[in-house]
């Protein structure tokens, strides 16, 4: 089976106020990708190959806003 090629983009964005609201610096993070990913009923983003794993991107769990945008709030720059 040959895999086709996927594309995604991530951005991370810091803010003052953020840090002041989580109490410590944390990354407000989005991942947008080009083709509907699942997710289970809590919004979280799930594993193309084992969709009873939750994925897990520089070790955060990013939540579903729609079927291609997901976010995760983070102590890490990506």
């Amino acid at each position: 089976m040959k895999k086709s090629k996927k594309n995604s983009l991530f951005i991370s964005v810091r803010d003052k106020k953020l840090d002041a609201f989580l109490s410590s610096e944390k990354y407000f993070t989005l991942a947008f990708f080009d083709q509907p990913q699942p997710f289970d009923e809590k919004g979280r983003l799930l594993d193309n190959e084992d969709l009873e794993k939750i994925r897990k991107i520089n070790g955060s769990t990013f939540y579903r806003i729609n079927d291609k945008v997901y976010y995760a709030v983070s102590s890490q720059f990506r």
